[in-house]
Formats: C-alpha cells, sequence, structure tokens
C-alpha cells in the first residue's frame, strides 16, 4: 500500500517525496518522476543519482535517457560490472561508439559468465552498435537461438538492426514454432534486421485480431497483445501501410512528456499501447 501511495504521489509530480532521503525510493517511483517531471526532480536527485546508476535498477535506467546516460558513463559500467541486467547492457549500446570508450566495449565482450543468457545476447549486441563489428555479435545470438529459450534472445537480434540479416533463417523459422510464445517477437525481430515486413504483417494482424472471448490461463490473449506492440512499433516507424480499422484505436503512439532516448532497432523501440490493449 505505502509503495502504491509513493508511485501515486510521483505521477503527480508530488515533490516531498524527494525532500528526504530520495536515494531510499524505489526503481519504479524514480523512473515515474524522470519519465513525467524531469525538470523538477532532476535538481533533488543529482546528488543520488550516481549512486542510483551503479546499483543498475532497470526502471531507472530506462528512464535516465541519453544526457543523464551519457553523463554517467562510469557507473553505468559499473552497473553492468556488479550488477549483470538487460537494461545496464542494452543501454551502453545505444550510447554508440561516440559516448563510450573501449573500456566499455571490452566490458560488453566479457559480462559475467554467471548472468542470464539474454544480459549475454544484449551485450553482444551493444559492443556490436559500438564497435561496428556485428560478426562476434552474430555467432552469439545463432548460439544462443539454439540453445536457449528463444523469447529471451529475440530482442537482442531485432536491436542489431540490418547487421542481423544473417540471423533471418534462424529467425523466420520461429514464426511457426507451436508453443505461440515468441512468434510476435520473432516477427518484430524479422522485420527489423531484413526491412521487409511483408512476409511477418499477415501473420500479426491474425494473432492481434480480436476474440469474442478468453477463456482463464488462455495464452491467444497474450499471443494478441504482443502482436499489437509490434504492430504499433511498426506504424511508428512507417512500416505499416495501413491499419485495419478495427485495431487503429489500439495502435495510437501516446504523447510523452520527454524526449526518450533514440532506440536502435529492437524490440524495445518505445511504442505506445492504449491499456485497453
Amino acid at each position: 500500500m505505502v509503495e502504491c501511495a509513493r508511485l501515486a504521489l510521483a505521477g503527480c509530480g508530488d515533490p516531498r517525496l524527494l525532500e528526504q532521503q530520495p536515494g531510499n525510493l524505489s526503481g519504479p517511483v524514480l523512473a515515474t518522476f524522470l519519465t513525467h517531471h524531469r525538470d523538477e526532480a532532476l535538481p533533488r536527485l543529482h546528488p543520488v543519482l550516481p549512486e542510483l546508476i551503479a546499483r543498475g535498477g532497470a526502471e531507472l535506467l530506462d528512464a535516465l535517457g541519453p544526457d543523464l546516460a551519457a553523463a554517467h558513463l562510469p557507473q553505468l559500467k559499473q552497473a553492468l560490472r556488479e550488477h549483470p541486467t538487460v537494461a545496464a547492457a542494452r543501454l551502453l549500446g545505444e550510447l554508440g561508439p561516440s559516448g563510450t570508450d573501449a573500456e566499455t566495449a571490452e566490458l560488453l565482450a566479457t559480462a559475467d559468465p554467471t548472468a542470464r543468457h539474454d544480459v549475454h545476447a544484449e551485450a553482444a549486441v551493444s559492443r556490436a552498435l559500438i564497435s561496428g563489428d556485428a560478426e562476434p555479435a552474430v555467432e552469439t545470438l545463432r548460439d544462443l537461438l539454439r540453445t536457449r529459450s528463444p523469447p529471451g534472445i529475440l530482442p537482442a537480434v531485432g536491436r542489431l538492426g540490418p547487421l542481423g540479416a544473417p540471423l533471418a533463417p534462424e529467425v523466420i523459422a520461429m514464426l511457426n514454432d507451436p508453443r505461440e510464445y515468441g512468434r510476435s517477437q520473432a516477427a518484430d525481430a524479422y522485420w527489423r534486421i531484413t526491412g521487409n515486413p511483408r512476409p511477418v504483417l499477415p501473420l500479426l494482424l491474425t494473432w492481434a485480431a480480436p476474440a469474442t472471448t478468453y477463456a482463464s490461463n488462455d495464452t491467444a490473449w497474450y499471443d494478441r497483445r504482443d502482436a499489437l506492440r509490434v504492430l504499433a512499433g511498426m506504424r511508428t516507424a512507417g512500416a505499416l501501410a495501413t491499419t485495419p480499422p478495427e485495431l487503429r484505436p489500439l495502435l495510437v503512439k501516446q504523447p510523452t512528456t520527454h524526449h526518450p532516448p533514440p532506440s536502435p532497432p529492437g524490440f524495445h523501440a518505445r511504442a505506445g499501447l492504449r491499456a485497453s490493449s
């Protein structure tokens, strides 16, 4: 209940939360301030921001934006070194070669071997985006796609963009996966690495079509939600020429109060969906 109250106050921009020990606030609360009340919150957060970033909280890292991320590169590297997460690995790659250094690429290449496989995938892609050498990332992703759970790897594949084109055969083979979970991620990754949405659009539109009812624990609801997210990303990127009328209200990009960091091609591109989706 206390956390819900804090989130509500943060959403309203109430500064009382930041007057005492802002470093003790949770990642979602801090991310809400940075997302919706950035200018008001930053002066109060600046003293504790380096420590917060070094902790590697995913919500906070996702809300940083390129300006704060680039200004706190040492803390971002510390976060990946001590708390390896997808968010830390991805954000370092989003800074690109101009916002990082040689140590960053080396750190991404030697990510903690005990970290999860999705962290290894994101680290490999970020290193490729920084160095321009995609071959090691392609080999790493190909091996992970064959040996690990594909849904955890596919977002990183899509983020590689055209550099990941050699992985198209492995990705398209997953579009008809009978397990359903991950099919929309495969469709998203395929069009981002090939630049061709046509082969996957019919499948996505079928998965996104509303059903009359959903049974309890019905995976079709989640399949539809994921397909809608991918279609929203396509619409934002201009890859969706026409939108079916029944889906149009669900694919409207929501306004934001600040400019999010420019997303390299990938599943994590910021495409808003209405809550009803």
